[in-house]
This record gives C-alpha cells, sequence and structure tokens, in this order.
C-alpha cells in the first residue's frame, strides 16, 4: 500500500511516560499540532530528541487519545532508542 505522508511545521510535544525500544504507541503530552490521521494509507513522521544526543525518527501511522499509534521505530538511518522519558 502505498503511504501517504502528512506534515505540520514545527509540531512539538513531550512525551507522558516512559519508552522501550519496543514500544509502538508513544503517549504525549499535546497531540493537537500534529496532522490528524484519517485514513489507514496515512502516517507522519517525527523526530524524538532527548537532548543529549539521542534522536530517532519515528513513523507514526496512527492517533488516538493523545498518543501516537502503530509506530515503525527507527526510520532513515536511526534506531529505536532504548530509554526515552
Amino acid at each position: 500500500m502505498k503511504q501517504t505522508l502528512l506534515y505540520a511545521n514545527n509540531a512539538r510535544s513531550t512525551t507522558l511516560s516512559g519508552i522501550t525500544t519496543s514500544s509502538t504507541t508513544i503517549a504525549v503530552a499535546d497531540l493537537s499540532k500534529f496532522p490528524t490521521i484519517t485514513t489507514g494509507d496515512q502516517a507522519f513522521k517525527v523526530t524524538m530528541d532527548d537532548g543529549a544526543g539521542h534522536i530517532e525518527i519515528v513513523l507514526v501511522r496512527g492517533t488516538a487519545s493523545g498518543s501516537f499509534l502503530n509506530c515503525l521505530r527507527g526510520q532513515e538511518g536511526t534506531t529505536a532508542y532504548r530509554d526515552w522519558e
């Protein structure tokens, strides 16, 4: 299936709980600034940055109840980081 990427300029939020390397759901403090996914072929990318040199790109394929859902971690040559807080 062809993926339609959605975009939002300067969308930012913090995570609400710890994330492991296998987490596919990420709870965030403010989902309102990110694109609204309405169909199964839509997605958007987020860059997670802990401010200490760890950066990970995540493909988000769903949103609901203040969370990114069905996430594909470690995109574009990044690695799923083990300890996001």
